[in-house]
């Protein structure tokens, strides 16, 4: 059964571009449907929260940082369907899910890869489409 989401385009704050672009060569060799996608992530404010515990694919730890002494990261990605903007045809996409960002706890931000969205701009209304095994609950968090 497919689960759907509402959402708005949120303008981040730009680093994911440079990240992305480090990572994506890792990624491409671990899970090779990701190798299509574009450089950077979309920020998604959901309507309703969303915790993923069982991802599409979860990387091997991966040293992908500059530095080093960086310690390596696990990364997973749930397939979805992107409709952005709402209304639009859906396209294949992914929910990036970075293991140690500090984001990861906000269960309200969707990180989405995809394709190259032409028109893309804050405050757009977007769905994401999960096929996907889920439950629905309330979410509080302590």
């Amino acid at each position: 059964m497919t689960i759907v989401i509402d959402g708005a385009i949120k303008r981040g704050l730009g680093a994911a571009s440079s990240i992305i672009k480090l990572q994506l060569k890792h990624f491409e060799s671990e899970y090779p449907p990701i190798a299509r996608v574009h450089g950077g992530t979309i920020n998604v404010q959901l309507v309703r929260p969303l915790r993923v515990n069982t991802p599409s694919f979860t990387s091997e730890p991966i040293r992908w940082h500059p530095n080093p002494n960086a310690p390596p990261e696990r990364f997973s990605f749930l397939e979805i369907l992107f409709e952005c903007p709402s209304g639009a045809p859906r396209r294949d996409a992914w929910i990036y899910i970075p293991h140690n960002s500090p984001h990861h706890p906000n269960l309200f931000i969707a990180e989405v890869l995809a394709e190259k969205i032409e028109g893309v701009q804050p405050d757009m209304a977007c769905r994401i489409h999960i096929n996907h095994p889920h439950h629905q609950s309330k979410v509080i968090i302590v």
